[in-house]
C-alpha cells in the first residue's frame, strides 16, 4: 500500500475553509466624487477562527516535519501524495437516533480539509496541494478525548499510480462508447 510519510494531530475544535466574502477595492473619495473601482476585489474567509485553527495545524504539522528531519527521515513530499483525515468535532447534547451519531450535518467534510490542505503547504510539507490526488476525510463525534484533527499523507506506490491510471482509462472507455 502506500507509504506513510507524516501523520500528527492537531488539537482543537475543527473550523471549515471555503467561502469567502468579496469586498470591491475603490480610489479616490465618494465624498467629492471621484471614488473609482480599481477592477480589484479584496477576498476575506467567512469562518470565525480560521486563522488561528490553520496555525494550530500548521504547527503541528511544522513539528513532526522538523521531528522526522532531526531523524534524516525528511525531504519535502513531491509527487502524487494521498491524504487521509478524520476530525474529531464536538457531540452536541443529543444526537438524533436517524444520524447513528454521524456529524451528517454542516459543516461539509470537504471545507475542513481544505483548511488541513492549505496548512500542510503552509507548513512546507509538499510544495502545493494540488499534488493531492486522493483524499480520505472522516467527519467523527469525539472519538479523540477533546475535539481535533488526525492528518496522515501517504506517498503513492507505482502500484496505486497505475490503479488509478486504469481506473482513468475505464472511465475514458465507458464514456466514449
Amino acid at each position: 500500500m502506500s507509504d506513510l510519510k507524516i501523520a500528527f494531530i492537531a488539537l482543537g475544535a475543527p473550523v471549515t475553509q471555503g467561502s469567502k466574502n468579496a469586498f470591491p477595492i475603490y480610489r479616490g473619495s465618494a465624498k467629492d466624487g471621484s471614488r473609482v473601482f480599481t477592477g480589484k476585489v479584496a477576498l476575506t474567509d467567512t469562518a470565525a477562527g480560521l486563522k488561528e485553527w490553520r496555525k494550530t495545524m500548521t504547527a503541528a504539522a511544522r513539528q513532526e516535519r522538523d521531528r522526522l528531519e532531526a531523524l534524516g527521515n525528511w525531504t519535502q513530499l513531491s509527487g502524487p501524495v494521498r491524504v487521509c483525515v478524520t476530525f474529531c468535532v464536538p457531540a452536541p447534547k443529543r444526537i438524533p437516533a436517524e444520524r447513528l451519531g454521524w456529524p451528517c450535518t454542516k459543516p461539509d467534510v470537504d471545507k475542513y480539509a481544505r483548511a488541513v490542505l492549505d496548512s500542510l503547504t503552509d507548513a512546507l510539507v509538499w510544495g502545493d496541494d494540488g499534488q493531492v490526488v486522493r483524499l480520505e476525510a472522516t467527519k467523527l463525534y469525539g472519538s479523540l478525548p477533546v475535539p481535533g484533527v488526525l492528518v496522515e499523507v501517504f506517498t503513492l506506490t507505482a502500484m496505486e499510480q497505475a490503479e488509478a491510471l486504469r481506473a482513468a482509462q475505464a472511465v475514458a472507455v465507458a464514456y466514449l462508447t
